[in-house]
């Protein structure tokens, strides 16, 4: 126990405790009233000054000391009461995980894993068909009568026989609340009702034989509840009057009832056959609800309970345990870890975890985690489970009634922490050969390697409550948790790997232990660094030495093209030089064209001595234009003015303007036709005539567009003709647009073209404007769109109060601004005449 006590166990002279104390040694006898006598062939120290004592007589006893050894206090004893299979015990052991192991002389070995269960049997009537709290009390009640019992000792004690007292067929159902009144049903004879002065009576009896078969007792405030043999019936709580029976005439589904819990106030569950789960409630009669309950035979619930959050289990024959979560169906079956699909007795205890009862043992479900445990006569249980013989008491304590005894759990007991299951490989097998377990495997270049892992958890409390989770990788997620002992791995390809396998609880998955290795699997030769670096010397000489070639060759390529291109850039600067003469003379010719074209084309000055003042605004796209003006008088009073826009621009609008020019002088001067309709008349016909002399060339589409204006400034008459260009009139300050006639001047053969006379009377200070498409057409502004004839008709607003001059530079300004850094796309000629 320390360096100066000892302890020691004899052949049948008890317990010995040997101390040291300086330099003397003395020993003495412990437990002399419980060790006497005893045979004691094993001990086994535990931490704070416990020890487990293995005697031939008395099983196991636990034992703990005060701090000077003077004391001794009994703290556990493991026997046949106990749940070993006998009380003569050779040796014992406790494990990492602290179990308690005990080897025995003839029943082979035990292990008590945990504390926290107890088996406790009276000496006679061990059938415990039920277990509750009277008052304050806690009561066992069998097939015959009542024990009290404590839980903390688990002694049955004050035994009475009441069978006898109820008429003798039999204690079918209890039911104890708490003023201490218990409720006793039975096989024939009724509801008796026995008051905490022992005083018994019988509460109700039926006319039907069926319903004073009593198989359940449920009672609340106002009402007690009876599950019979022929149905439901209610009673009331202080006079025992029926108030009503529920059967399959009120839609119950069936008549025989296995057990009734209260719900709420006024309202059962019942546990019956049934694939929904079935109410009564005092007012709204009976109703089923939630979803079916499927199973592999006919669903015949015997067993329900209810928790705190209304959440509901239902025990059946045969089909397992569903459980009614929120919104969720759960069903456990054997498949799922149940000891049998047989479910005698089901409760939801306090912490969520469920508890049902079997033949020899009984099943705990957590819901939260999915774990199932099951406790058989491997555990210690001797007996079956009993119908609905199953309770926790307010401590938490939960108590199995079984045919041999009750099974007391005291949660209490429970170790504070669990060691987690020591996770261990067995063997790894490598494409079909097995090898033993060790920290790494180094394997040779192949193609693909199949590898299977064998491996196991170690946890001796619960083997069967281990998982495992895998993964090949350590920077890989765990893979799912399973229950499976082995992974293979196939296609496995050069590289490092690190299996890692996790053991763990389902109660606990947090805590867990791992086992790992690692596997090398060899990179090809090809892949080798040295092999790498090999190649990659062998082709940087390659490269260097066709490099090395190639820039020989590119060196004399280069100096075969430098030869060439001097020879070629002389001939293109030969050549340029040419060129730039030729285009020298071009631009001369043109030039000499332009002072040709102006000489021809009337000066504008005259314009200012006809009209009170004038504007022409003339900017052709290249040299030479294709737009013209022309203007002169015909008589005294009569003043024609021409604005013009003929085919193309540069030289060949040039050689039109020209016609055109030479076409109006001989028409209005020579031939005296000065009425503007028949002007254009007689320019079309003389233009197609003119530019189709030679009928073996193409036929000519070259014309005009053009406006004849005929001013009498006499009488300020304005009479025009246009073809395809409008008028802008500004009359008493108000603009008005007039559109000329759709048919060109030249341009194709048509039959019938109509240029008529439009006629306006003009007062002094009215301003005419003409002008071609060049001025509209253009392109710019913000982002580059075409200026079009709605921006240039707001600017004749702006500008016709101003006078000539300013109309000029508005005019040539708000164009030049509009191209910005654009190119011109088309002459421009634009005329204002002021009367």
């Amino acid at each position: 126990m320390d360096d100066d006590t000892w302890f020691a166990g004899t052949d049948n002279m008890g317990l010995w405790m040997i101390s040291r104390s300086g330099d003397s040694i003395n020993a003495r006898s412990v437990g002399d009233t419980l060790f006497m006598n005893t045979n004691i062939p094993a001990l086994n120290a535990g931490p704070e000054r416990t020890l487990t004592i293995a005697t031939k007589e008395l099983g196991a006893v636990k034992v703990k000391f005060s701090a000077d050894f003077s004391e001794m206090f009994i703290t556990g004893r493991y026997d046949v009461t106990s749940g070993l299979p006998d009380n003569n015990v050779r040796t014992i052991f406790t494990d990492r995980e602290e179990n308690l192991w005990i080897g025995l002389y003839t029943s082979g070995l035990a292990a008590v894993t945990t504390n926290a269960f107890t088996f406790c049997r009276p000496e006679s009537d061990k059938e415990i068909t039920y277990i509750g709290r009277a008052g304050t009390q806690v009561v066992a009640g069998t097939r015959s009568g009542l024990f009290d019992f404590d839980p903390l000792t688990g002694n049955f004690t004050r035994y009475r026989n009441i069978a006898a007292r109820t008429g003798g067929s039999g204690i079918t159902s209890w039911s104890a609340d708490d003023p201490g009144n218990i409720w006793i049903g039975t096989a024939g004879d009724g509801l008796w009702l026995m008051k905490p002065d022992g005083n018994l009576k019988q509460f109700y009896r039926s006319g039907s034989p069926g319903r004073n078969h009593i198989n359940s007792v449920a009672v609340e405030n106002n009402n007690v509840w009876l599950g019979t043999s022929d149905g439901v019936v209610l009673l009331d709580r202080e006079t025992g009057v029926q108030k009503s029976v529920y059967t399959t005439m009120e839609l119950l589904p069936h008549n025989f009832i296995s057990q009734v819990v209260v719900n709420r106030d006024g309202e059962v569950l019942v546990a019956t056959k049934s694939d929904r789960l079935c109410y009564i409630h005092v007012t709204g009669g009976v109703r089923t609800e939630g979803e079916f309950m499927e199973g592999r035979l006919v669903n015949d619930i015997i067993s329900i309970s209810v928790a705190h959050d209304r959440s509901v289990c239902a025990g059946t024959k045969g089909n397992g345990l569903f459980l009614f979560a929120a919104d969720t169906l759960l069903n456990y079956t054997e498949d799922d870890g149940l000891l049998n699909n047989f479910c005698y007795s089901a409760m939801i205890a306090s912490d969520g975890r469920i508890w049902t009862g079997h033949q020899k043992g009984f099943s705990i479900i957590n819901p939260a985690t999915g774990s199932v445990r099951s406790y058989s006569t491997d555990f210690g249980v001797r007996g079956d489970c009993l119908s609905n013989a199953l309770a926790q008491l307010p401590d938490g304590t939960v108590c199995v009634g079984t045919t041999d005894g009750l099974v007391v759990y005291n949660p209490s007991l429970e170790p504070d922490s669990i060691i987690a299951p020591q996770a261990e490989i067995i063997s790894v097998v490598i494409n079909n050969v097995v090898y033993p377990y060790r920290e790494s495997y180094n394997l040779p270049y192949r193609k693909s390697y199949t590898v299977k892992v064998n491996y196991a958890g170690i946890f001796l409390r619960d083997p069967l409550n281990v998982v495992y989770r895998t993964r090949l990788d350590k920077d890989e997620q765990w893979g799912e948790i399973t229950g499976d002992r082995s992974v293979a791995y196939s296609g496995l390809r050069d590289g490092h790997y690190q299996f890692s396998v996790e053991a763990l609880t389902r109660d606990d998955p947090e805590s867990a232990t791992i086992a790992s290795f690692d596997l090398v699997i060899q990179k090809p030769v090809t892949d080798r660094w040295w092999f790498l670096l090999s190649v990659l010397a062998l082709i940087a000489g390659v490269v260097y030495i066709i490099v090395r070639l190639r820039e020989r060759a590119h060196r004399k390529q280069r100096e075969y093209l430098e030869s060439e291109l001097q020879k070629r850039t002389a001939e293109v600067n030969e050549q340029k030089e040419e060129l730039a003469q030729k285009n020298l003379d071009i631009t001369e010719s043109i030039k000499y064209a332009k002072r040709i074209q102006s000489s021809v084309l009337p000066d504008i000055a005259r314009l200012n001595t006809v009209f009170r003042e004038a504007f022409v605004f003339f900017q052709p796209r290249d040299i030479v234009s294709g737009d013209f003006y022309w203007f002169d008088w015909v008589d005294k009073d009569r003043f024609i003015v021409v604005c013009s826009d003929s085919t193309g621009h540069g030289v060949p609008g040039a050689f039109m303007s020209m016609i055109g020019t030479a076409l109006l002088q001989d028409i209005i001067t020579v031939k005296k036709i000065i009425r503007p309709s028949q002007i254009l008349h007689e320019l079309d016909r003389q233009i197609f005539s003119t530019l189709n002399q030679n009928q073996e060339l193409e036929a000519s589409n070259d014309g005009m567009d053009i406006v004849v204006c005929e001013f009498n400034m006499a009488t300020r008459q304005l009479v025009f003709s246009s073809a395809m260009r409008p008028v802008i009139l500004v009359i008493d300050g108000v603009q008005h647009y007039v559109r000329g006639n759709r048919s060109s001047v030249g341009g194709e053969s048509v039959s019938e073209k109509f240029y008529d006379d439009q006629e306006y009377h003009l007062r002094e200070g009215d301003m005419v404007f003409l002008f071609t498409d060049g001025y509209c057409d253009q392109f710019g502004g913000p982002g580059g769109k075409k200026m079009k004839i709605s921006r240039l008709k707001t600017l004749i607003d702006d500008i016709s109060p101003m006078s000539a001059a300013d109309q000029y530079r508005e005019v040539k300004g708000f164009f030049f601004e509009w191209m910005g850094e654009g190119d011109q796309v088309d002459d421009v000629l634009f005329m204002g005449m002021r009367v």
